[in-house]
Formats: C-alpha cells, structure tokens, sequence
C-alpha cells in the first residue's frame, strides 16, 4: 500500500529544549505563509518516518533566517492551529457560512479539499505544558495522494521562500538607510547648533 497523507494526522513528539517552549509567539501572515511553505515542501519527509524532530529543527533554523525565533514546539503548534482551522472549514455541512482562510489554497494543495472522517485518536497536551508534541497516527486509508503536482508544489514553494527571503534582505537595507538618514539630519542639526552658540558667543564678546 502506498504512503498517502492524511489530513487528519497529528506530527511525531519533539521533545521541547529550550525554556521558551511555553513563550508566546504573535505570528505575522509573513511567518505563517513561510512556516506553512516550510512544512509543506518537508511533507514527504514527514510521511517516510515517524521521527520529526530533525524536519522540525530545520524548520525553526529556516524560520530564524527571516527573523522569526521560535522553539519546534511552537513552530508546532502553530501550524496544528492552521491545520485546524482549515479542516473546520472544510467539514463545515453544506449552506454553512463560507469563512476567509488565507492559507486554504496551500492546504488544499497539499491535503485535498473533500472533508474527511474525524480522527480515531489524538492526544490531549494541553493539560501538560512541558508535554512533548503529539504523534502522528497512522495514516487514513481512505485519503489519497495527489499524483501530479508534487514537484510543481515544491517549485512554487522555493519560490515563495525566495522572495520572502528577498523581500526581508530589502527590509532591513531600508531600515538601515532610514537609520543613516536620521542620523545625517541629526548630525546636520548639531552642526547648526554648534554654529548659532559660537555666533552668539562672539557677538556677546564684543559687546
């Protein structure tokens, strides 16, 4: 039988490492589209093996590089969030209310847009904080994977995380043009300052 991702699953436990396991983290939509990118294009990896703490520590190195520190648990958690809420709307019952959800797209992408069967089994962690992550079950036989696409997924993924990566370096050359703008004003202002007091030092002079 062939490995097919399920969208009912929860990942494998990573043990948490650091004290700000727990912190909390407000996520931009920049953060959340790369996190999103990062796990999707990792999918298979996480299919292969039941043991993803290296996939997750990667990602957490991947989401560093645009400025965004968080511990593999929270990178977790975050996207078991959206994970959630994409599957809320899409078993929503039919004439229900159509609610926005920006990452749909990419989850439908990678999971299919039917809705499913509820989960046999999952693991409640939030009676712990200091739990490690959840296990993925196993997968739904009843779930199958997309044939086509796969790389066509990951091509547009790289890109995505390329100009993210391009927009953040843009980012912080403005920041740091702006800094020196300010400074060249101030440096100006100083200056102007400096004059006006030895103007009037020596007008009081002659005097």
């Amino acid at each position: 039988m062939s490995s097919t991702p399920d969208i009912h699953r929860v990942d494998e436990e990573v043990p948490s490492t650091s004290s700000m396991a727990n912190a909390l983290h407000f996520w931009t939509d920049k953060e959340e589209e790369y996190l999103v990118c990062l796990r999707h294009e990792r999918n298979d990896d996480f299919i292969s093996t039941r043991n993803h703490s290296t996939s997750w520590k990667e990602i957490v190195a991947e989401l560093e590089t645009i400025n965004c520190k968080v511990t593999q648990q929270q990178a977790f958690n975050k996207y078991s969030s959206l994970k959630k809420k994409w599957k809320e709307i899409i078993d929503a019952p039919s004439g229900s209310e159509v609610k926005y959800f920006r990452h749909k797209t990419s989850f439908d992408n990678m999971y299919g847009n039917k809705a499913g069967t509820k989960p046999g089994v999952t693991i409640d962690t939030d009676k712990d904080p200091n739990a490690s992550l959840m296990k993925e079950m196993d997968q739904s036989s009843t779930e199958k994977k997309p044939k086509k696409g796969g790389k066509a997924l990951k091509r547009r993924s790289e890109e995505m995380i390329a100009l993210m990566r391009e927009q953040h370096a843009e980012m912080k050359q403005e920041l740091r043009h702006q800094h020196t703008e300010k400074m060249t004003k101030l440096d100006r202002m100083l200056d102007l300052y400096q004059r006006e007091v030895e103007q009037t030092c020596m007008v009081t002079k002659n005097e």
